[in-house]
């Protein structure tokens, strides 16, 4: 009988499967960076759209938020140590 192996690699959650790609572990920054700008850029389409009276624009905004708060989870759970 053979001793189970503890240096075998952990699986990821479905969760972190989903959100978190392969290449993201090598580029932590740069892809915190671009989540984080296309972020900005729907709450800035979302503000145009709500001064121009279109208040589906605030649905927007709020998704914009939404990705800025996952770009920092991400990049928290990518940057931590195992």
């Amino acid at each position: 009988m053979q001793a189970p192996n503890h240096d075998a690699a952990r699986s990821r959650a479905l969760i972190m499967k989903i959100l978190v790609r392969s290449w993201e572990y090598r580029y932590p920054r740069f892809c915190a960076g671009a989540r984080v700008a296309a972020g900005i850029l729907v709450i800035l389409i979302g503000a145009i759209l709500c001064g121009s009276g279109y208040w589906w624009g605030a649905l927007l905004m709020a998704i914009g938020a939404l990705a800025i708060i996952v770009a920092g989870l991400v990049f928290a759970l990518v940057t931590t140590p195992a």
